[in-house]
This record gives C-alpha cells, sequence and structure tokens, in this order.
C-alpha cells in the first residue's frame, strides 16, 4: 500500500512495536533498525520508515536522548524519515542529511541482522551576509544583522561576515546596521530563504561619522543614564518627536552614548535629560549653555568618530510669565513660550511648547532648562495672525536677547505681547508648463538666517502672522513632485523671499517633477 510522503503512517498489521506493510515475511524472518537522531533542541520526534517504492513502513518516536527502533522489520530497502522541529511547526529531513526522498540514502535490512541509522538534523542553513563599504570595497567589521529592524542580533564575526539561521522559508527582509555609527543602516528586501540550504546576500554600506560622549552628573561626577542626547546641525529647521529615539540615542547604564549615522558637517550636542530633576542643555566646551550659537561645534567626517566634551548636567531652572494680547493687554489663553524652534504636530520634549490654558490667564512656565541664559520665543499655538517673536523683539534666534534661567522656587521672568500681523506674502503653485497647480500642497517658512521654522503657509497659501524678515520656502507635494525648496534643491541653496505685511507679494512656485 503505497502513500505520500507526509508523515503519516499507511494501514499495516503491528508487530513487536513496529508496523509491518501487509504481506511482510513472518517477525522471525524480521531484521531491525536502530540509532540515534540528535537535533539542537533535543528531546523526543518522530521517525518515519519509508519502502522504497514510497510505501509507509512505520512510525516511532525517539526518547527524550533521540535513541529509537524499528523492530520486525521485513529483509529489502528502506529510507528513513525523521521529524525536526522548528518553532511550532516540524520539517523533514532523510538519512542522512538529505532534505528529499529521491536524494535519501538506501538502507538494507536483512534477516535477523540489526542495520544502524544514525543522523543530526541538518544545519537550518538561512543566509550568509557579506557586508563591505561602499566607498573603499573593505569588509564592515562591527556589523549587526537581523530580520527584524528594531532589534539588532548577530553582531558577532570576522571579515563583514554574518549568518542568520533559524528563519522561516520564505521571503524575508535583513536589515543591517554597524554599532559604532560608521556606516549607514541598510536593508535587503525580498531574500529568499529555503530550509537546509544557505542563502548569500552581499550589502554595501555608506561610510557615516559619529560623536561619543558621557553624561554624568556635574556635581558628582557619577553618570546618568537613559539622558537623550541629539547631534543637530547648525541649521536644523525644528525639533520634532524624532529628536529623541528609544534604543538610538540615550545614554547607557554607566553615563555614555555613541551618536552614529551622521552625515558629513558640523554638528552641535542638546542634552535633553527628559522628566528628571536636570535641565536641558546646549553643551559647551567646558559645561552646558542655553544658546546653541555658544556649543562646542564639532566636526563629522565618514569614515571617524569625533570625542566630543562629557556632558555635565545641571539642575533644572525656570524661565515664567506671561503672554499677552497687544491691543487689549489680557493674557492670551494658548499664548505659547519656547526656548527652540516648535512647528505646531511635531512636540519634543525639549522645546516644548509651554502653552497657558484655560484659567491661568495667560502665564507660561518653561521648567526643564538648566541654569543658564536661553533665548525665547513666542508665539500662539493654533494658526492665527498673531506673530511670533524672539526675546527683545528679534525676528530670528541667534539675535535674540538671552533671559537668565533662575531656580524653580525663583524662575526668570520675561512676559511678552503678540501683535496682530496681516498678510506677508502669497504663494501661486503652478506646473512645470506654467498652468496654475490645484491639489494638495504643504509650504513651510523658514528663517534665511538661522534656518529655523517661522510658519506654515495656510490652505490658500497665504503667509500671515510673519514679521518684516527674509524666510526660504520648503514645500511638499508628494507624487510626482515630491518635496523641493523655492529657488533651489535645499536650505543652504534656496531663494530668500522676503515677508512685508506692509507690501506683501506673489511667489510664483514652479513645482518640478522629480
Amino acid at each position: 500500500m503505497k502513500s505520500r510522503l507526509s508523515g503519516a503512517v499507511a494501514t499495516a498489521v503491528l508487530v513487536a512495536g513496529v508496523v509491518l506493510p501487509a504481506g511482510a515475511a513472518h517477525a522471525d524472518d524480521a531484521g531491525s533498525i536502530t540509532g540515534r537522531f540528535t537535533q539542537p533542541s533535543g528531546g523526543a520526534t518522530t521517525v518515519n520508515l519509508w519502502t522504497t517504492a514510497g510505501a509507509s513502513a512505520g512510525q516511532v518516536k525517539t526518547d527524550a536522548d533521540g535513541d529509537y527502533t524499528f523492530t520486525g522489520v521485513a529483509p529489502g530497502q528502506y529510507k528513513v524519515q525523521f521529524g525536526v522541529r522548528s518553532g511550532p511547526d516540524t520539517r523533514w529531513q532523510w538519512a542522512y542529511h538529505q532534505m528529499g526522498f529521491s536524494a535519501a540514502t538506501v538502507v538494507d535490512v536483512t534477516s535477523g541482522a540489526v542495520t544502524q541509522v544514525d543522523d543530526s538534523a541538518v544545519d537550518p542553513g538561512g543566509v550568509q551576509v557579506t557586508v563591505t563599504d561602499a566607498v573603499s570595497g573593505a569588509p564592515v567589521e562591527h556589523v549587526c544583522v537581523s530580520d527584524i529592524e528594531a532589534f539588532p542580533m548577530n553582531c558577532d564575526g570576522d571579515g563583514g561576515i554574518r549568518m542568520l539561521t533559524g528563519l522561516s522559508d520564505g521571503s524575508h527582509t535583513l536589515y543591517v546596521q554597524s554599532p559604532d555609527g560608521l556606516h549607514a543602516r541598510t536593508s535587503v528586501a525580498n531574500v529568499k530563504v529555503v530550509y537546509g540550504t544557505v542563502a548569500k546576500v552581499a550589502v554595501s554600506m555608506t561610510p557615516t561619522g559619529a560623536v561619543t560622549t558621557k553624561v554624568v552628573d556635574r556635581a558628582t561626577g557619577e553618570p546618568v543614564a537613559g539622558v537623550c542626547v541629539a547631534a543637530l546641525p547648525v541649521v536644523f529647521g525644528n525639533l520634532d518627536s524624532n529628536t529623541c529615539r528609544f534604543g538610538e540615542n540615550y545614554s547607557a547604564d554607566d553615563g555614555t552614548i555613541t551618536l552614529g549615522e551622521l552625515t558629513t558637517g558640523q554638528y552641535n550636542l542638546l542634552a535633553n535629560p527628559e522628566w528628571t530633576s536636570y535641565g536641558i542643555q546646549w553643551v559647551g566646551a567646558k559645561g552646558g549653555t542655553g544658546s546653541q550659537y555658544k556649543a562646542k561645534l564639532l566636526d563629522v567626517t565618514p569614515g571617524s568618530s569625533v570625542a566630543a566634551p562629557v556632558i555635565q548636567l545641571d539642575q533644572a531652572a525656570a524661565i515664567t510669565g506671561t503672554v499677552r494680547d497687544a491691543d487689549t493687554g489680557e493674557g492670551l489663553v494658548n499664548g505659547c513660550a519656547s526656548v527652540l524652534p516648535w512647528k505646531g504636530g511635531s512636540d519634543s520634549s525639549a522645546s516644548g511648547p509651554f502653552c497657558s490654558s484655560w484659567g491661568e490667564d495667560g502665564k507660561y512656565t518653561i521648567a526643564n532648562l538648566g541654569p543658564y541664559p536661553w533665548p525665547v520665543q513666542f508665539s500662539y499655538y493654533y494658526d492665527s495672525t498673531y506673530a511670533s517673536y524672539w526675546s527683545g523683539g528679534a525676528t530670528d534666534r541667534k539675535a535674540a536677547q538671552l533671559v537668565m534661567a533662575g531656580s524653580l522656587d525663583q524662575p526668570g521672568v520675561l512676559d511678552a505681547e503678540l501683535h496682530n500681523v496681516g498678510t506677508g506674502l502669497t504663494v501661486a503653485p503652478r506646473t512645470a508648463d506654467g498652468q496654475p497647480y490645484i491639489g494638495y500642497l504643504l509650504v513651510d517658512a523658514y528663517n534665511a538666517k538661522t534656518g529655523d521654522f517661522v510658519k506654515e503657509l495656510n490652505s490658500q497659501q497665504i503667509l500671515a502672522g510673519v514679521t518684516d524678515q527674509a524666510v526660504r520656502l520648503r514645500y511638499v507635494v508628494g507624487g510626482v513632485y515630491g518635496t523641493g525648496w523655492y529657488g533651489g534643491n535645499s536650505f543652504a541653496t534656496a531663494t530668500n523671499v522676503r515677508v512685508q505685511p506692509s507690501a506683501p507679494k506673489i511667489v510664483k512656485l514652479t513645482l518640478l517633477v522629480q
């Protein structure tokens, strides 16, 4: 009687603990097959016996050590199949180390003889990944390869070669990253995995730079864990919810931290202790500062790591005050204050904003600052014609008058008055052939001097509530147009546009297919 080779047992006669095919010789003429099957997980497994014609000839279970025996086996030729546990599934292989019936070894059984068949689980195979530097072609030694993006694994190996095993059959996406931060992470999609074989994948990684430092308590010198440290370029636009990313830019238990995958350029470090008794700071050469423009400037180049000054945390201080309507003198509900550029809808635990609400009569308090002089930006939470400005009446952060943060019991004080300001400019979008563009379009204005986010244009592409200043415009369309800058391909190359509420202008924005 024949059966498909699936591990199922065909109908037969049970003799001395083994299933004999119907019509087999008397048990006195039979032989036996015995052996041990070992697998990484250990324990009992299923062993099937098949004739060379593909008929089931018996099934037994091994003991906990992997030992098994088929007794009363009719003389003849057979093939032995073993079940290998792989997670919740069972994979099947054949003696010796074969993955299919046709390639299995033929086992001879003679009358009264014992045939020994020992085997072990085939290496499940998986993927061999060879990682090289995209510029030099040299092996990348410090690299981790995983099929789970958020959990780097398989970080040990030589010559940039890593092995992934235990993957299920089918297509996988592999994630490659360097723990030293000297190469940009990448991924490889649609890697085909077949059990019992090894797929080979070559990956090249773009070289990047890194910054290393340590976070300590200034008073005690003890390391401080769990502090967000962000490497920000001199022009960074605004902070957002991605400024602090768990598992990527927080100090370890010993206070150390590596900020990697940085492109060529100059950076400052911002330390954000978040929900602790310490205050945020820009990292200076000898301690914290409230001004980015007084912070230590770090030059980063691909393939190298820069040692930044030790970050010395101070206890938190505060600045408080009241935000009022300049015309009425009344406190503004939703009047806000921040020490860093902020864009609505992309909150950061470092920048705030710290906005007044009902019952507070326009009062704000920024209570997570280091005890240093800070620039303060005043704004209104919702889109309106209230114009934001920096302390001292400045239109940009670099020109702001710095305000000393005092103790939490005696904070620094600075009040503000927000003025209503009319339209400064209007954007008229058009396609490359000069036709008016009608569709989704988001346009943001950034201060031309500092690169700080100023305001988002409204749905009619009107910029209102912005005082006289030069800005650069970034647009987001999506589809074939993607993202771009007015007059250039980056902030550095974009064209300056003067915002003048006293003489509003129209900017013709041509959207180019990317």
